[in-house]
């Protein structure tokens, strides 16, 4: 079987396993307020990882130049960043149960839920770390093979021994996480031959700090829009905030079947590209890899859309009724308009930061963040339908796309 297909069948496998948890946890708890915890302290998780990710995002470009200069500079790269991302990890869950009494925005039961669940932070973020270092050593598989066995895992806690008691799920999740990142330390020392030492500090490792924390900065402005659209949706009735979650969810699990696989060969290639200065090879690369994952997106949406009622009603029985599911239409069409975006946006934006032009990131997306925040207040102000606020997040996010596909083009061309 070729590798592109293998892998994309493994992410496919593993999506289905994140519906399947998703649907079983809407079955068990219901649309309503046990899920609005579990979806927002979700949320609280990930903006956790981006403060942890200013370690060493910007790690992949650095890295590939230091294994095809010398591979063992770029084993002593691995082990200064892996150190780091667990102290740093531990740092912020300490200052997290510091700072826990003075944190008013978060309800009794959410505080209950997190309390346990923000152990997550430091094997989620080893993973993620071991997830980009094997994908960039060309163990595509393991990309998959960790989310397949964290949320198999998941998925027999719910079936099987779940009670009514959220917490179970916090627990699962962070046993499964821990023996999912002890299974990529097996392949990055044994199958990689990475060599494992303890050190705080490498003579790249300043320059990838300085420059993950611009990619942070990045990121986090972007996602600003993510906490404007819980105040939005929390505010308009309980369960609507779950549902655009469930709506948004679908869209991202078809963006992640049709495009992570090939995105993930891509991001190799265009490093190893651009660091042995091949940039009329940049061009075909971004062509190829649009014309794999553009119709299969929109095609996988179109279906989706029309078997969604169907699948719901499999899924969740009698806990959704009928304009919940029309609800969760409207909002899948608005998300699969801005994933449509993303999908033509991503082999750029990613260039860029392979290009190492991270100052652009931080430009590009506080035009976003300002933008999003302008049309928050306006939103708020004029009590406008949120269907208006979904509109304006795809206007700002081809903003975006056409931000980076111009900065591309500059760039190759002043370097060809």
């Amino acid at each position: 079987m070729k590798k592109g297909i293998r892998d994309t069948i493994l992410s496919l496998l593993s999506i289905v396993l994140v519906f399947f948890f998703l649907m079983l946890l809407g079955n068990r708890l219901g649309i309503g307020s046990s899920t609005d915890i579990y979806f927002l302290s979700v949320m609280v998780i990930a903006y956790l990882n981006q403060l942890v990710q200013s370690v060493w995002d910007a790690m992949q470009p650095y890295y590939i130049e230091l294994k095809i200069e010398n591979p063992q500079k770029s084993h002593q790269l691995y082990s200064t960043l892996i150190n780091m991302i667990a102290l740093f990890s531990i740092a912020i869950i300490s200052l997290y149960f510091l700072t826990l009494e003075y944190i008013t925005l978060l309800s009794i039961q959410q505080k209950e839920f997190l309390n346990i669940y923000i152990f997550i932070v430091f094997f989620q973020n080893i993973l993620i770390f071991n997830k980009k270092i094997l994908n960039l050593e060309h163990h595509y598989a393991s990309y998959y093979l960790v989310d397949i066995f964290i949320y198999s895992l998941n998925i027999v806690a719910l079936l099987w021994f779940y009670n009514g008691n959220l917490q179970l799920i916090a627990y699962t999740m962070i046993v499964a996480t821990a023996v999912a990142t002890v299974w990529q330390f097996y392949l990055i020392f044994k199958k990689t031959s990475i060599f494992y030492s303890f050190q705080l500090y490498h003579p790249k490792s300043r320059e990838i700090v300085k420059n993950s924390i611009k990619m942070k900065i990045s990121g986090m402005l972007y996602d600003l829009k993510e906490p404007l659209f819980a105040l939005i949706f929390l505010t308009l009735g309980e369960g609507l905030f779950s549902l655009y979650n469930y709506a948004y969810k679908f869209s991202a699990a078809i963006f992640q079947v049709t495009n992570t696989p090939s995105i993930n060969r891509y991001l190799t290639n265009i490093n190893h590209v651009v660091a042995q200065k091949k940039y009329q090879e940049i061009e075909p690369l971004i062509q190829k890899i649009l014309f794999e994952t553009l119709p299969f997106f929109i095609i996988s949406s179109v279906i989706f859309y029309f078997i969604m009622p169907l699948f719901l009603e499999l899924t969740f029985g009698d806990k959704l009724d009928g304009s919940s599911i029309q609800t969760l239409q409207t909002l899948f069409i608005y998300i699969s308009f801005f994933y449509l975006v993303i999908v033509l946006e991503t082999p750029y934006s990613n260039n860029i930061g392979v290009f190492k032009l991270f100052n652009y990131h931080i430009f590009v997306n506080m035009i976003f963040s300002v933008f999003m925040l302008s049309i928050y207040f306006i939103f708020k102000h004029f009590s406008l339908e949120y269907m208006v606020y979904l509109n304006i997040l795809i206007v700002a996010q081809l903003s975006n796309f056409i931000l980076f596909f111009y900065k591309n083009l500059f760039y190759i061309r002043r370097k060809r």
